[in-house]
């Protein structure tokens, strides 16, 4: 069977930085097999690259500032991150995400099938409380997240 890794980034403190965290723990309990784990990725940025490595599908879960309304769910495809990037802020806090995988590539790690989750903020400022524009989408977000889980454990069955 494949092993999933959910990764929740972002910092807690600062609002709607912390969705990724958020939707992690709100997981926790929801999504139960020995083939999937639940990561609480805080603001750890090169420190990710062995759990990147240890799993066959990673599911990032982060804040995306892409343009659009604030709790605008954003989801792309591997193939889609280079491209994506570009246009849209999205990080592990020290390095983006593109440059953590980049240098996963360069030192010849294996690296999983990705998927990343964003949503758009509407505030970065300090607080615990994320904005209701944010937590509103939370439910809709852990939704795709789990219908996108059940795709996989479907295809590796």
């Amino acid at each position: 069977m494949a092993k999933i890794v959910i990764l929740g980034v972002g910092n807690i403190l600062l609002s709607d930085e912390g969705v990724g965290v958020h939707v992690v723990e709100k997981l926790r309990g929801e999504i139960e097999s020995s083939d999937i784990e639940l990561i609480d990725g805080g603001t750890a940025g090169l420190d990710l690259l062995p759990v990147i490595e240890s799993c066959d599908y990673l599911l990032i879960i982060d804040c995306v500032k892409g343009g659009e309304k604030p709790g605008t769910i954003y989801k792309f495809g591997p193939e889609e991150i280079k491209v994506k990037m570009d246009n849209m802020k999205l990080s592990l806090h020290d390095f983006n995400l593109v440059d953590v995988l980049n240098l996963g590539k360069a030192l010849g790690k294996k690296l999983p099938k990705i998927t990343i989750y964003g949503v758009e903020p509407k505030s970065l400022n300090w607080s615990l409380d994320m904005s209701p524009e944010v937590s509103q989408t939370l439910e809709r977000l852990i939704k795709i997240v789990k219908d996108d889980v059940n795709k996989i454990l479907k295809e590796g069955s």
